[in-house]
């Protein structure tokens, strides 16, 4: 993200006017996402430069992220928008460990470093933890579409973290034009 910014900086003191992000992307980790498209966004305005996104495929999760600060969101026809959630997948490999005759012990300090119970399941308090995460990392993502498009925070919520192609992305306020 430092090498985005760096670039649109870069790009703009050379007088770019206008930028399109061509977006072709399932998302990724939100790392980041958020507050450097902000901060691309704050430049672009700070200096007229007019901010485009096309979507040549899907701008979801993450990817959307960077789509929504752009003045104008345009999609091929086959593409499509959204997922406008947050996942966390967790593997627990306990069974297959034990299957394969292994043993797996932990020696640390703190009591909730380990994730898992003496039989190999996560933690009650482990879970609940992660899903509080979750859901500020999800507020957090329905706050910066609200904040960047037309969209109510119960529009946001609505989608249910769905993704929809191009025609039904503009009638619901996702994109602006196909």
């Amino acid at each position: 993200y430092q090498g985005l910014k760096k670039r649109f900086e870069s790009q703009v003191q050379q007088g770019m006017e206008s930028c399109v992000f061509m977006i072709n992307s399932g998302g990724g980790e939100a790392c980041g996402a958020w507050s450097t498209a902000t901060y691309i966004k704050k430049i672009a305005k700070e200096s007229g430069v007019k901010l485009t996104t096309y979507i040549n495929g899907s701008a979801c999760s993450a990817a959307y992220v960077w789509a929504v600060v752009a003045d104008e969101i345009i999609s091929h026809p086959m593409g499509c928008a959204g997922s406008i959630g947050v996942l966390v997948q967790l593997y627990n490999d306990s069974k297959k460990l034990e299957n394969d005759g292994i043993v797996r012990s932990f020696v640390y300090a703190g009591g909730n470093k380990i994730p898992f119970d003496k039989e190999g399941n996560f933690t009650e308090k482990f879970i609940t933890d992660l899903q509080k995460s979750v859901d500020g990392t999800y507020s957090k993502f329905v706050n910066h579409v609200v904040s960047n498009s037309d969209l109510t925070e119960q529009d946001v919520i609505n989608t249910n973290a769905s993704v929809f192609d191009a025609d039904d992305a503009i009638k619901i306020g996702l994109i602006d034009n196909i």
